[in-house]
C-alpha cells in the first residue's frame, strides 16, 4: 500500500517531495512555505520505484508547482525530477542533498556516482549541509547553497531514572560509516557506574558480536518521544562518524536538549559544533577519554552548548532568508 503524508502550505507553486519519512523533510518544507509530499511503500525495490514514481508524475500533474524540491536520497526520485522538468513539465528542481546523495553506496558503484554527477549539474540548486560539500557540487558543474539542519524544538520531558550514576546516549542506526563497536568496547574498561544507551534497531547486528556489558543497554527503536526524554535524561550524547564531511542528525538534537557532545574528529563537525564539545577518534581508548573528560567538565560544557544554540538558530534563520531570496530571484 502505498502511504501520503501531505502538509498543505503552498507558496508561489513550491512542493516538496520525498520518498523518506525524515524530520529534515518537515522542518525545510515548512520554513520554505511548501506543501509537503511524503510518499512511502514498503515492500519490493522495484514495486516500490514504480509505485513512487506514478504517485509522483499525479502530484506534479496535478499541482503544476513551479518550483519542486526534493531530497536526495532518494537518487531515483531526482533524476526522474530532472527528466519530467526537461521534457515534459517545466518546473525548477531544487534538490536537497545528503552525503549518500552526493556519494551513493559510499562512492563505489562509477554508474551511480555519475548520475549523482548529472543531477547536481541539471538541477536548479542543490542545497547541501556544509562548505566542503558546497565546493563539490561546484566542481562538478552545478550550483549549491548551505543550509544545515535547523536546531529542533525539542520540548522539555519528565526525566528517565536510568541505571548509572552518569549516563550516556550513544545515537545509532548501526550503519557501516558508524564506529558503533568502537563505542561499545570503550564501556569495557570504565566503572558500571558509567553507563552507555544505545539507541537504534540493534537486531541488524548479531548479538555475537556486539556481546553482554552490565553498562552498556540496547534501547531498542523507540518512538520520537521516548527518545526525546532519553536525550533530557542523560549526561552527554555520543554521536560518531567514519565519513568525512557529514554533519550529524543526533548533534542537533543534542544542541536543542542543551546536552554536552562526544564526537568523531572530523573537520566539519569540529567548524559547526564549536562549542560544548569534545572531539574524539573513532577508537576505544579516545571515545572512553572523552567520555571521563565530558563527565569531569560537564557544567562548563552545557554552558558552552547553550551558547552554540543561540548561535546556530540565528546563524540559520540568516541562511534560510538567504535561500528564500535567491529561489525569489
Amino acid at each position: 500500500m502505498v502511504g501520503i503524508i501531505m502538509d498543505n502550505m503552498k507558496h508561489d507553486k513550491r512542493i516538496w517531495i520525498t520518498w523518506l519519512n525524515q524530520r529534515r523533510n518537515k522542518e525545510l518544507a515548512r520554513e520554505m512555505q511548501c506543501s509537503l509530499y511524503s510518499i512511502s511503500y514498503d515492500g519490493n525495490r522495484l514495486i516500490r520505484y514504480l509505485l513512487l514514481s506514478y504517485r509522483t508524475v499525479q502530484i506534479l500533474r496535478r499541482e503544476k508547482p513551479k518550483i519542486v524540491f526534493a531530497q536526495n536520497p532518494s537518487l531515483i526520485l531526482a533524476i526522474l525530477l530532472i527528466i519530467l522538468s526537461s521534457k515534459y513539465l517545466h518546473f525548477r528542481v531544487i534538490i536537497d542533498s545528503h552525503n549518500a546523495g552526493l556519494f551513493p553506496i559510499e562512492g563505489r558503484s562509477r554508474l551511480l556516482n555519475r548520475l549523482s554527477k548529472v543531477i547536481q549539474q541539471k538541477a536548479s540548486l542543490t542545497i547541501v549541509t556544509n562548505n566542503a560539500l558546497k565546493e563539490i557540487v561546484e566542481s562538478n558543474g552545478g550550483q549549491a547553497i548551505i543550509l544545515p539542519d535547523k536546531i529542533p524544538h525539542i520540548p522539555k520531558k519528565e526525566f528517565l531514572k536510568l541505571k548509572g550514576e552518569y549516563n550516556f546516549l550513544l545515537v545509532s542506526s548501526f550503519s557501516q560509516d558508524e564506529p558503533f563497536m568502537s563505542a561499545i568496547s570503550a564501556m569495557r574498561e570504565l566503572s558500571e557506574k558509567i553507563c552507555l544507551y544505545v539507541s537504534g534497531d540493534f537486531k541488524k547486528v548479531r548479538k555475537a558480536i556486539i556481546g553482554d556489558s552490565d553498562n552498556v543497554i540496547f534501547t531498542g527503536f523507540v518512538s520520537d518521544q521516548e527518545y526525546f526524554q532519553l536525550l533530557h535524561s542523560v549526561d552527554g550524547v555520543i554521536n560518531l562518524t567514519y565519513r568525512e564531511n557529514c554533519l550529524l542528525c543526533g548533534a542537533y538534537e543534542t544542541v536543542a536538549v542543551e546536552k554536552p557532545l562526544i564526537l568523531s574528529d572530523k573537520s566539519v563537525l569540529k567548524d559547526y559544533f564549536h562549542k560544548g564539545s569534545i572531539f574524539v577518534e573513532n577508537d576505544a581508548d579516545s571515545i572512553r577519554n572523552g567520555i571521563l573528560k565530558a563527565i569531569k567538565n560537564k557544567e562548563s560544557l552545557c554552558d558552552e552548548v547553550r551558547e552554540l544554540k543561540k548561535e546556530l538558530l540565528l546563524s540559520w534563520e540568516k541562511r534560510k532568508i538567504y535561500l528564500n531570496n535567491l529561489i525569489s530571484a
